[in-house]
Order: structure tokens, then C-alpha cells, then sequence
């Protein structure tokens, strides 16, 4: 099978991301409704460069020696989009992308990185690969866990968004589960699943990236399907287009809080920004230039809650904005200063009126 790479995902997809089509019609400037509670926007409490590191040991790359020239192999092993789930025997595992090898000829990317720790802040420690068998070529990518009582189901992408279920409480053994059940999403570039329970109607959601070619042009976007059983899975409904100048939608993740649905969204071409919207319907999430809260910095951010807390995890980021990876030496990763897996608090602030009045509203 030949070997895929983010650089040649990005190079497939290129185009200018349209503006999304809500399934439910909201204008973004109607004033909000009130709530129970104040809108609070969550934000990474400090610099990420002053974050809790807690996979990865290399030090930083000066951003000198990053500007414009490859990120080389010496750089190996790198990490990259990634979860975090405490398993039903109570510990925290952090299982993501792992790049591997030297060279070209070396390079891997099929076996998942797999740490373990007693509490979320660590300390972690190397519990081997999460190997689900397709060998050197293949790639597999971002994977996300789902615990459902006796099942651990992990959703990750190989050649779309698939499943498969772990065989011990430790998430050592994993099975790719029945053909039949086993590919749930198969649109072009189908990758970087996130999946939750709502909390309204008690469906399960997964949300993933994916792009639809639109004559020459490909639609970059974020849908959702949904799910009694985690298992069968209802048709994709599109609930946002690509952030403006981010290449494509990446890293997917949705956070419900206070009745509302908060979604991060990562950029494919700079490494060092996160664009937030914020819906109260999760099937549609507005505009992606009229409805974006604001941009944070970080990349493929991971939310788990802990010790009475949110917490932020991010992974490959860049400090500062414009490392663009949108070019031909890009390999094996985008360029990023900031490696490895970094974990903070989130805090939460009041919105401003601004803010407020880009909040998608649910319609009856």
C-alpha cells in the first residue's frame, strides 16, 4: 500500500473553502437569547510555550531554524493529532499519530503512540504502539475513544473514519471490529473523528473532516452523523465550511457546556491558531467567517475534564502564527516550533456583546 502523507492530503484538496450552508437558518447579527447562566468562553490559561508537557522530550526547534526550510527526519519520532481518555481501570491514556524513521524509505505513520498515567497531569509513561495491522505504508491518523459501558470503541482514520474495539480495561489489545460495521465515514480525505453524547437527545455524535469536489474546486468541511449504538451511523449533515486561510478543516473537536455546543477547529496550513465557534444546535454551527468567536492559539486541541476542571491539550503547535505548511518541503509534518503533547487548565471568561451576538441560536 502506498504511504500517505499529510502534505499529499493537503496538495488533493486544495481550494477555497465556501461559506457554509446552516441547516437551519440563523442571521449572525440577531441578538442573543437569554440563558440561565452568562455566555463564558473558554480559553488556554497561559502560553503554550509555559504549558505541562506530557509526551515527548526534544526541546524546542529555534524558529530560526524553521522559517522556510524542511523540517528534516532528524526531527523523528514527532507526534501529532492525538486523544486523551481515562480507561475504565482509571487510568489516563494518551494514544495519537506517531511519525516514524529517518529517511523516506523509513518513514511510518501506521502505528499509534500509546502513554499512560495515573492522573492527567502525569506523569506519562511509553506503553508500546497501538498496532492494528496495516502495515508500513499505510497511514494511521487522530484517533478518538469512546468508553460505553463494557465497550472501548476507538474511531480513527485509515482511508476514511473507522472503529475499532480495545480487548482489556488497560487499552493494550485492539481489533478492528466486522467488515460490515467497520467503515463509518468514506468521503474524500474522511479523517480526524470526534464523537459525543448529547446531551439533549441522547444521540451519539461524531463529527469529522472531510472534503466534496465541487466541480474544479473541493469543499472543505466539518459534518456530523448520528447514532444510537456507536455502531450505525445516519447520513453526513454538513454543519460548517473551512475557517478563511486555513487550508482545510482540521482537528475537529466539540465541547457541550451550559447549553451550547463549543467547537475548535484546526488549521492544515499554519499550526499555531484555532479558530472557536459556538452553536446551540449541533448540526449547525453559522458561517465560517461570520460566526467565528475568535482564533486561539494551539493546534488539535483535546478537552477532558479532571480534578473538578476542563483541561486543554494540544499537540505540534506553533508559537507563533505563519509557519506555513502549505509547501513542497513539507516533511514529514507541517512546521511547528512546539513539540510533543502540552496539557493546561481552561478558563473560562464572560463573553463580550460581540461575541454574543456571533452565537448560533437553535430554532424551534
Amino acid at each position: 500500500m502506498r504511504q500517505v502523507t499529510r502534505k499529499e492530503f493537503v496538495k488533493q484538496i486544495a481550494g477555497c473553502a465556501l461559506s457554509a450552508l446552516p441547516l437551519r437558518t440563523q442571521a449572525s447579527g440577531a441578538p442573543p437569547q437569554a440563558n440561565a447562566r452568562p455566555l463564558m468562553i473558554p480559553y488556554p490559561a497561559k502560553p503554550w510555550t509555559q504549558a505541562k508537557r506530557i509526551v515527548g522530550a526534544r526541546p524546542p526547534v529555534p524558529l530560526a531554524g524553521l522559517q522556510g526550510k524542511a523540517p528534516s527526519f532528524d526531527r523523528n519520532p514527532l507526534y501529532n493529532d492525538f486523544c486523551l481518555t481515562q480507561s475504565a481501570a482509571g487510568r489516563w491514556h494518551c494514544i495519537g499519530i506517531l511519525f516514524e524513521g529517518s529517511s523516506k524509505a523509513q518513514f511510518r505513520q501506521d502505528r499509534l503512540f500509546h502513554y499512560v498515567a495515573d492522573s492527567v497531569e502525569g506523569p506519562y509513561h511509553w506503553a508500546g504502539y497501538v498496532d492494528l495491522g496495516y502495515g508500513q505504508g499505510a497511514g494511521v491518523w487522530a484517533p478518538y475513544i469512546v468508553r460505553d459501558g463494557e465497550r472501548t470503541l476507538m474511531y480513527y482514520a485509515h482511508e476514511g473514519v473507522r472503529i475499532a474495539q480495545a480487548e482489556d480495561k488497560e487499552l493494550q489489545k485492539w481489533h478492528r471490529i466486522a467488515a460490515s460495521q467497520e467503515l463509518v465515514a468514506t468521503e474524500e480525505g474522511a479523517r480526524d473523528p470526534l464523537v459525543i453524547k448529547d446531551e439533549r437527545t441522547g444521540l451519539y455524535l461524531l463529527y469529522y473532516v472531510c472534503a466534496l469536489q465541487k466541480g474544479d474546486d473541493w469543499d472543505l468541511i466539518v459534518r456530523v452523523k448520528t447514532s444510537t449504538d456507536l455502531l450505525s451511523w445516519s447520513e453526513p449533515r454538513t454543519v460548517l465550511h473551512a475557517p478563511p486561510g486555513y487550508g482545510s478543516a482540521e482537528s475537529v473537536f466539540v465541547l457541550q457546556e451550559n447549553g451550547h455546543y463549543y467547537m475548535w477547529i484546526s488549521a492544515s496550513r499554519d499550526y499555531g491558531v484555532l479558530s472557536l465557534y459556538i452553536s446551540q444546535d449541533p448540526f449547525n454551527f453559522g458561517d465560517a467567517t461570520a460566526n467565528r468567536i475568535e482564533e486561539q492559539l494551539g493546534h488539535a486541541a483535546e478537552i477532558v475534564q479532571a480534578n473538578g476542571r476542563y483541561w486543554m491539550a494540544c499537540v505540534a503547535i506553533a508559537s507563533v502564527r505563519g509557519l506555513d505548511s502549505a509547501n513542497d518541503h513539507d516533511m514529514p509534518v507541517a512546521q511547528h516550533d512546539i513539540e510533543g503533547v502540552w496539557l493546561q487548565p481552561l478558563e473560562w471568561r464572560p463573553a463580550t456583546q460581540a461575541m454574543q451576538a456571533k452565537v448560533v441560536r437553535a430554532t424551534q
